[in-house]
């Protein structure tokens, strides 16, 4: 592209910068989006920017420069910068949209692995349509922009049809089935007496939730005490343990001010703002 075009190094750079601030400044406005419109708006926006952005830097590269010019003229350069600049947006739209979906569907279990396994896939889509490319049009950069353009548009659309996040039946507020009421199952008990009657329901309190907070809760056991110090601690865990189980909304739901405040979020700023990698403009 460069040598075809007359770029220059710099420009070269400003163009796979623009890409790297599109993905950057869209990030949290793509985040908005996604929590209160869901994915679908996500992935109409993100098959528009891929299809102008791939496919209008393959048309400048397939026009080339005119027999009269050596460089590319500056409306040109401007678009191939914005051309960047779309494809880095709908590159963060889609991420985006893949990662909360997914986040959002699978339990504490194996939301990690899923989450995993989504991030590996855009992670090795440069390898896979590479690949592609040298194995069927080696040195063809218009073939290798045409292939990102399908590529890329493509699973948006199959995308807006199909991904929707699946509530978890445990997470938050405890959410039942069709017939529950309050989202409660019944769960009835026995009475030997007959006082209550032969079945009854229990607390509406007593939830599944609750149940298994139960679980984390230790028994008190007089025979081997803990220190002062290690049972603090480990009373402070179990406190947060139970109040996530039970969706407190001061530890599942953290945005605005109590976000930017937040020590973690600080750390994961930082860790995703090293560990991206550089773009590649072919």
């Amino acid at each position: 592209m460069r040598s075809r075009l007359g770029i220059s190094h710099a420009q070269l750079n400003i163009i796979g910068s623009a890409r790297t601030v599109g993905a950057g400044i869209s990030g949290p406005i793509w985040g908005v989006l996604i929590d209160y419109r869901g994915p679908q708006p996500a992935l109409a926006s993100a098959f528009l920017n891929f299809l102008i952005g791939y496919s209008g830097t393959r048309f400048l590269y397939d026009r080339g420069l005119p027999s009269d010019q050596t460089s590319l003229s500056v409306l040109s350069f401007l678009f191939l910068v914005l051309c960047g600049f779309l494809v880095g947006t709908g590159d963060m739209a889609g991420s985006t949209t893949a990662i909360n979906t997914t986040a959002k569907t699978f339990p504490d279990s194996a939301r990690a692995t899923a989450v995993g396994l989504v991030v590996s896939g855009i992670g090795l889509s440069a390898f896979f349509f590479s690949t592609i490319t040298q194995a069927f049009f080696p040195g063809d950069t218009s073939h290798l922009l045409l292939l990102l353009t399908l590529g890329t548009t493509l699973p948006m659309i199959i995308g807006f049809f199909l991904v929707r996040p699946l509530p978890l039946r445990h997470s938050g507020s405890f959410q039942g089935s069709s017939g529950d009421q309050d989202g409660l199952r019944p769960t009835t008990v026995s009475d030997p007496g007959g006082s209550i009657g032969a079945e009854a329901p229990l607390l509406q309190h007593d939830t599944l939730q609750e149940r298994e907070v139960r679980q984390y809760v230790p028994r008190e056991d007089t025979t081997n005490r803990e220190e002062p110090q290690q049972s603090s601690s480990r009373g402070k865990y179990l406190s947060r343990r139970r109040a996530i189980l039970m969706g407190d909304p001061t530890l599942t739901n953290m945005f605005g001010k109590k976000l930017v405040k937040s020590q973690d979020f600080w750390l994961l700023f930082v860790i995703f703002g090293l560990c991206e990698p550089l773009p590649s403009v072919p």
